[in-house]
């Protein structure tokens, strides 16, 4: 029988309630059906009030031609994602622009973001793409910074540029957040390592270690050893106890017989080349430093030691550099097989082999390159690609 009473023996809600939950109808749509097709509408209507609303509020742009409306849906969108942004908030809006005429256009870019008092961040010029109109003859990718209010009045001026044949919002989020710093060198990565603490073994009783004091005593002295390291250094070398080693053999004997028909062909194929050049199978744990000179040599991605489970914002601040942050502590022998937090097992049998992939590689940097001045929410999204 399933319980339906609410916190400290309320009634709580009956218990079909949630499976008549409909967007439309709590939100004042009388239709009788309660279907995805009339949530659906209901939905258009509402984006279409609320688009009515930001035009309104903005008063920059009156439709009149039909071809101007592809480029308003991005503009709209963009707007409605800045709704709480307060109108004078500075925003960094990234534009494709399309030219019929290189210097004219050019020249009458630059004079539409200085009379929406704007600041010019980048501009990039490339040869059109192949499916562009004969008539382009340059596309332009363009950074500026401007206030929220004063957006769609620039977007409207660049459109109406004589040698523009279209424009296009790229992207748009709010200007450098006062407060968060992010590296800006790879060497800077030296002051991203702060830990997220709430799985070390001395703080979280139903860690496998936790009884054990040996064992923190020594999870401690290979964590000093990633407190120490500053970039360029080579990775010191930990002498692992027979114990760890065993770990790690049970550990790699046992994934290494899940793989078949469960790992991607990538993640296979540079297992196997590990396993002949970083010293993978041979019933030692490997050393980070031959697995980092192994990774720059296939994709550009190198190690730096971690003491522990990072912070979301500085393990993806690492990626941007194509770094990726590994401990060199081993899980507790007691349990092999599992571990509450990453360790050396997890990280250089489950990660470090697909980081040697240049595609996944590209990949991860482009996410972490996100990462870079986010915002915490950001962050939290980020960090669940």
């Amino acid at each position: 029988m399933t319980d339906t009473s609410g916190p400290l023996g309320q009634a709580g809600p009956p218990a079909n309630a949630f499976f008549k939950r409909s967007y439309s109808v709590e939100n004042g749509y009388q239709g009788k059906t309660r279907s995805l097709v009339g949530d659906a509408k209901f939905e258009s209507m509402v984006r279409r009030e609320s688009r009515k609303n930001i035009l309104q509020d903005n008063t920059p742009v009156v439709v009149e031609e039909e071809e101007d409306e592809e480029a308003k849906e991005d503009e709209i969108s963009l707007m409605e994602s800045l709704q709480d942004e307060a109108a004078n908030s500075k925003v960094k809006l990234t534009t494709l622009i399309k030219l019929s005429n290189t210097i004219t256009g050019l020249d009458q870019i630059i004079k539409a973001v200085e009379m929406e008092d704007g600041v010019l961040i980048h501009m990039e010029t490339r040869d059109p793409r192949p499916d562009s109109a004969s008539l382009v003859v340059m596309e332009v990718l363009l950074t500026v910074e401007v206030v929220k209010e004063r957006i769609l009045h620039l977007m409207k001026r660049l459109r109406q540029c004589r040698a523009t044949l279209g424009s296009r919002v790229v992207a748009g989020r709010r200007a450098n957040i006062k407060g968060i710093w992010f590296p800006r060198h790879v060497s800077e990565l030296d002051k991203c390592n702060h830990l997220n603490l709430k799985l070390e073994p001395e703080l979280d009783m139903t860690h496998p270690g936790w009884a054990d004091k040996e064992y923190r005593v020594r999870r401690k002295e290979i964590a000093n050893i990633a407190f120490a390291y500053t970039h360029g250094a080579v990775i010191p070398r930990v002498e692992y106890t027979p114990e760890e080693n065993e770990t790690w053999a049970m550990v790699y004997d046992k994934v290494h017989e899940l793989l078949p028909g469960r790992a991607s062909s990538t993640h296979i194929k540079y297992l196997a080349m590990m396993e002949r050049e970083c010293g993978y199978a041979s019933g030692k744990v490997p050393q980070l430093e031959d697995v980092s000179n192994f990774l720059k040599k296939n994709s550009g991605f190198s190690l730096r030691p971690a003491a522990g489970l990072l912070t979301a914002r500085d393990f993806l601040a690492s990626l941007a550099f194509r770094v990726f942050q590994c401990t060199q502590y081993v899980r507790h022998h007691t349990m092999p097989h599992y571990s509450p937090e990453p360790d050396a097992l997890h990280e250089l049998i489950g990660h470090a082999p697909i980081f040697a992939d240049p595609n996944f590689a590209q990949f991860s940097q482009d996410i972490g390159l996100a990462s870079l001045g986010a915002t915490d929410q950001e962050i939290e999204k980020l960090a669940t690609v």
